[in-house]
């Protein structure tokens, strides 16, 4: 039986087995260690015999992809199968640690731009047109305040906003019973010196004799309702230079060109607005009224100066 199977077992060709061995090159993705066990398989139908071991260990320098490698290899003119392979192996397993410590270094630093951008690119509520994004993207800009035509910013982030929204208790009065006194209050302008100012008040424009001699300012309630203005009560009484003396609804800040002003807001809707000494003076008006003083110095002769009845 052994006879037979003898005589129908292919035979090998020692010459093509021993060039499988001797081109034999490690492959891109084969490890060192699977390189060698390769080799060692392809040897065993070799016949090498003695020169078994020293065949590998010149087949490994001669096939492995390292050309660092290779190069310390041959510096080792005592290099022996075993010294080869313990070689090949630690650095292997170095470029494995180093691959590795670079992946951790890289993630690292991917992260820490991440979080970085994350802080750079962090939305924010914007104070020129009231919703988050990034920076250097505000859909108001080059835009125009509708409300009061300034630029780079939306109506609802303009900043008499501020002033218009001040918060206080609905039921707030006054305990002052103090009298103010204001001059004349009618609308028309028989004689036609008075001086008279147009201002912005929360958005809407209105016409205000400007009265020097007024301690307060007064706006008409028709005017007032229309600015969504809380209105508090208030036990200051107005009246006339003449003594006439005025129903008052109550009292409110607003904003004037901007600027907030105290008025006490009265009933009757034929009254002529009013903006006395203190915010006429605040707002810069009584310099602007110079020229009108020179031409109608009986008018502006002093504080509260006006004609009789």
């Amino acid at each position: 039986m052994q006879k037979f199977e003898e005589h129908y077992k292919p035979k090998r060709n020692l010459i093509y087995d021993r060039h499988q061995f001797l081109t034999k090159q490690q492959q891109a993705g084969e490890s060192f260690n699977q390189f060698v066990t390769e080799l060692k398989r392809l040897s065993a139908d070799c016949e090498f015999r003695e020169l078994k071991d020293s065949l590998i260990r010149d087949r490994i320098v001669c096939g492995i992809r390292s050309a660092q490698l290779k190069e310390r290899m041959l510096r080792d003119s005592d290099l022996t199968l075993d010294k080869a392979i313990t070689l090949g192996r630690a650095e292997e397993k170095a470029k494995q640690q180093l691959a590795e410590m670079r992946e951790t270094k890289v993630e690292a630093v991917k992260t820490a731009k991440r979080k970085d951008q994350r802080t750079k690119h962090k939305e924010y509520i914007c104070k020129r047109c009231g919703t988050r994004h990034e920076p250097k993207k505000c859909p108001a800009w080059g835009k125009v305040c509708k409300k009061w035509q300034k630029k780079t910013h939306f109506a609802s982030q303009c900043k008499t906003k501020a002033i218009h929204d001040i918060e206080q208790p609905q039921e707030e009065t006054s305990d002052s019973d103090e009298e103010f006194d204001i001059g004349s209050v009618t609308q028309e302008n028989k004689d036609g010196n008075e001086v008279y100012y147009m201002a912005n008040v929360e958005g809407i424009d209105v016409n205000f004799k400007i009265d020097t001699g007024a301690q307060v300012n007064i706006l008409p309630y028709h005017l007032m309702k229309g600015m969504k203005h809380k209105l508090y009560q208030t036990k200051a009484k107005l009246k006339t230079y003449t003594g006439t003396a005025i129903t008052v609804k109550g009292k409110t800040d607003l904003a004037v060109n901007g600027q907030k002003h105290e008025f006490f807001i009265v009933e009757d809707k034929h009254l002529t607005p009013i903006l006395g000494y203190r915010s006429a003076k605040k707002l810069e008006i009584v310099k602007i009224m110079s020229v009108t003083i020179k031409e109608y110095p009986t008018v502006f002769g002093g504080l509260g100066c006006m004609k009789e009845p």
